[in-house]
């Protein structure tokens, strides 16, 4: 994990954390056979159920090494979102409306995450979830 800073399209500069994983399978194959689209989601592992934009939903193939299949995709570092409401199709809490703000260089909290990929008819695959801890977070937003 490095922290990273990125120029939006309107000239601001947001903080991004970058996430390298690796699986013993090609995700983008197992994607393809099932005419689905591989994406990350991530959450804050102590409250499961509400919704946060902390992922870009893009997973991006690295290289191989190996056995393994290298991958990478990006965390924000804050999201401050002026009351957008979340998707019915994002939603865990039928009960949330808006986005949570957060600020991790403010508040390191515990991230869990994981990889899926569904098509059309909802047939696909969920990875395991993965737990970094906040103090991981912690040291790479400070760098």
């Amino acid at each position: 994990m490095n922290s990273y800073t990125d120029s939006s399209k309107n000239g601001d500069s947001i903080e991004k954390i970058k996430v390298v994983f690796s699986s013993s399978d090609d995700l983008f194959n197992l994607a393809s056979e099932i005419g689905g689209l591989l994406s990350a989601d991530a959450y804050f592992c102590e409250t499961p159920a509400e919704v946060v934009d902390i992922t870009s939903p893009f997973v991006r193939f690295l290289n191989r090494q190996g056995e393994k299949f290298l991958y990478e995709t990006d965390w924000l570092v804050k999201d401050e979102h002026e009351r957008i409401m979340v998707p019915e199709s994002t939603k865990r809490n039928k009960n949330q409306i808006y986005y949570m703000n957060y600020d991790l260089s403010i508040k390191s909290r515990d991230v869990c995450f994981f990889v899926e990929s569904r098509n059309i008819l909802n047939i696909g695959f969920r990875s395991n979830i993965v737990t970094v801890d906040s103090a991981v977070i912690s040291n790479v937003v400070a760098k």
